[in-house]
């Protein structure tokens, strides 16, 4: 597994006021069950993670297989390249698909699955069936660089991220063609980081994670966004995260912690378009308050179980809430992390993917579009 180093990967932070409660909570040292490692799965670089009616479903790359060339001088993966899978429990995992290239966003139609490929996108119908179902936009031909992909009323959307030069986001038809959509105030090559489904007010939306640097948070239509950022300062903005989750509608996101934002790292609820705050700032390590400039814990995923929300980070592992303590770390056994000259028992690699599924929390390390990560693997834990 990859090392991970702490002063490259987790940017360093100003001190600053967060809008979410100020002061800094102590590490709790309550103790969990160890996180364990899926040992087929060590090796691969997870870029995605959906669950669907209580059926999770994967993708990665596998580093192994590298390109070469052809006699012709073309280049292509000889093997497995990139790999769905599927699991109902966390415990049995069924591959479900392999690709001779590269692989990146999943989204659902109904109940079919898609999967963007650096030619097409393939969709796996609910009888088992894979096939092409649109030519990929060559804009978005390196998959490893996009960052989301999202239906809104039967129609696809893809966005590129910050790793290319022209962040865009694409209409996809089923005809071969597409066009690029504007972003807010018409502004030209605009992307987000992640999209997520929800309905408002009867309408069809996806709220969406601007790129790294944007201030804003959006509501697009398909057609237009709209600005939701009441109760939210510039710092907590610059965060493009999987960091979002919509629970009985209301629509849970993570802030702060990110390089420049200034802010500790917080969840806050998005209730009658005001961001409101319901949870103390994230736990940070215990040398983050003794180092200039301070080393905030960054949200970088959410999930719900039980009544309780679990929160993945950038450099703490996984913490859950309780209304008793607060956030108390569940990050035993899960990838160590490395500040130079710094020796802190608390500090693990970014965690881009945390979902729940049957009775387990599952964590995916890899390199999603939205966030250069880099560690590999998954890991599972029974929910305390």
């Amino acid at each position: 597994m990859a090392t991970w180093h702490y002063g490259v990967a987790l940017l360093a932070f100003l001190l600053g006021q967060s809008g979410c409660k100020n002061e800094i909570t102590p590490p709790s040292s309550v103790g969990s069950p160890a996180w364990k490692a899926v040992t087929q799965f060590q090796s691969l670089d997870f870029r995605y993670l959906i669950n669907h009616n209580g059926v999770l479903y994967l993708d990665a790359i596998n580093p192994a297989v590298n390109s070469v060339r052809d006699s012709s001088g073309n280049w292509y993966y000889p093997g497995e390249r990139g790999l769905v899978y599927r699991t109902s429990d966390a415990i049995s995992w069924e591959k479900i698909k392999s690709f001779a290239h590269d692989i990146g966003p999943l989204t659902f139609h109904g109940d079919t699955l898609y999967c963007l490929a650096s030619d097409s996108i393939f969709r796996f119908a609910p009888n088992g069936i894979w096939q092409g179902a649109y030519i990929t936009p060559p804009p978005l031909g390196n998959p490893s660089a996009d960052g989301d992909m999202i239906f809104l009323r039967d129609t696809l959307y893809s966005m590129q991220t910050f790793f290319t030069n022209s962040a865009q986001t694409f209409r996809i038809h089923t005809d071969g063609t597409y066009e690029e959509v504007a972003g807010p105030d018409g502004m030209a090559h605009f992307s987000g980081a992640k999209f997520i489904h929800a309905v408002v007010g009867g309408r069809e939306v996806a709220y969406v994670r601007p790129r790294w640097g944007a201030s804003m948070f959006l509501v697009f239509d398909g057609q237009n966004y709209t600005h939701v950022e009441n109760g939210l300062s510039a710092g907590q903005l610059i965060a493009p995260t999987d960091a979002m989750i919509v629970i009985n509608d209301t629509l849970y996101a993570g802030f702060g912690g990110q390089q420049g934002s200034g802010t500790p790292g917080c969840i806050k609820v998005l209730t009658n378009n005001q961001w409101v705050s319901r949870y103390d700032t994230l736990l940070s390590s215990h040398s983050a308050y003794v180092v200039n400039p301070i080393l905030y814990a960054q949200p970088t995923a959410l999930a719900f179980w039980n009544g309780s929300l679990y929160v993945a980070t950038n450099s703490q592992g996984v913490e859950k809430w309780t209304d008793t303590i607060g956030w108390i770390r569940i990050s035993s056994g899960l990838i160590p992390g490395n500040v130079a000259g710094l020796l802190e028992p608390d500090l693990r690699a970014p965690i881009p993917f945390l979902e729940s599924i049957g009775n387990k929390l599952v964590v995916a390390y890899g390199k999603p579009g939205y966030a250069p990560w880099g560690s590999t693997g998954v890991y599972t834990m029974g929910i305390p």
